[in-house]
């Protein structure tokens, strides 16, 4: 059996980069592992970046807060959401 795989990614205005990185999720080799989901923490984003995103096959999770609140406490919440064994930044 693979290990499962997890990804939060924490967003903020990020437009095309969000969408580059979601790619680079979706073509990288997952011989190793299952990927579980991908969790995105918008951090009160305006530029619509995390809006349709329907077209990227991945299993996404979006957690939409309204102000941003900087990097940790947003990775904490997308931390709570996934089982964690082992977490790297």
């Amino acid at each position: 059996m693979k290990n499962t795989l997890d990804v939060v990614i924490v967003n903020w205005n990020a437009g095309p980069l969000l969408r580059e990185c979601l790619r680079s999720i979706l073509t990288a080799n997952r011989m190793e592992f299952d990927l579980s989901r991908v969790v995105i923490v918008d951090n009160g984003s305006s530029d619509g970046s995390v809006a349709d995103l329907q077209d990227i096959n991945l299993p996404i999770a979006l957690i939409l807060n309204s102000d941003n609140k900087g990097l940790q406490p947003r990775v904490t919440g997308g931390q709570k959401t996934v089982k964690l064994i082992t977490s790297f930044f």
